[in-house]
């Protein structure tokens, strides 16, 4: 009996082994793990991460914590060729749950998660563009301030306005190289 074993086991092993494709046992592939170019996965267009901002559920509090969250982890990894979107969506007054985890309700849209993330990306002081009354609210308040004037929806397309002329003014235009090189705005006012 245990010879029959034996010898089914031995024939289903050359069966097998005749069944490959190229009639011949499989060999180790000594290539390179790396892909060619052409093979590449391609990198997202930044409008369609930028959907994802919608699924974001963790944003970390500070910039040096690990980024768990793949969502907001691909919309960072675009980096600024994600900006003019997550410019266009600040306007976009759609409810979602707070990513940041911060104590007490906050009235989170899916505009202001692009928003945050857009300060991070561009490194964009997260009051510089608001006006100085809820600048000097944000000092005693801190992001309550924030909330309560995008709350009004003219405000959050001010907002917006104020994102658009800051992005042109940063970005490179057609001037001669030696004047292409973009500038840093500095903070009216620092964050807490």
């Amino acid at each position: 009996m245990r010879t029959r074993k034996t010898m089914i086991l031995a024939f289903a092993f050359v069966v097998l082994a005749a069944c490959n494709s190229s009639g011949r046992l499989p060999v180790a592939d000594n290539r390179p793990a790396q892909l060619p170019v052409a093979d590449r996965a391609p990198v997202p267009d930044p409008k369609i991460l930028c959907s994802r901002v919608a699924d974001i559920r963790k944003i970390p509090l500070k910039e040096d914590q690990p980024i768990e969250d793949s969502a907001y982890r691909d919309v960072i990894d675009a980096g600024e060729a994600v900006l003019p979107c997550l410019i266009e969506k600040v306007a976009d007054s759609t409810p979602m749950a707070d990513p940041r985890g911060i104590p007490g309700p906050t009235d989170t849209r899916i505009g202001d998660v692009a928003y945050f993330v857009l300060s991070r990306i561009s490194n964009l002081d997260f009051i510089e563009l608001l006006p100085a009354y809820v600048q000097k609210e944000y000092q005693t308040e801190g992001v309550f301030a924030y909330h309560r004037y995008v709350a009004k929806r003219e405000n959050r397309l001010q907002l917006q306005a104020n994102l658009r002329d800051w992005y042109k003014k940063r970005r490179p235009s057609t001037r001669p190289d030696s004047e292409n090189a973009p500038t840093r705005h500095p903070s009216s006012v620092s964050e807490n």
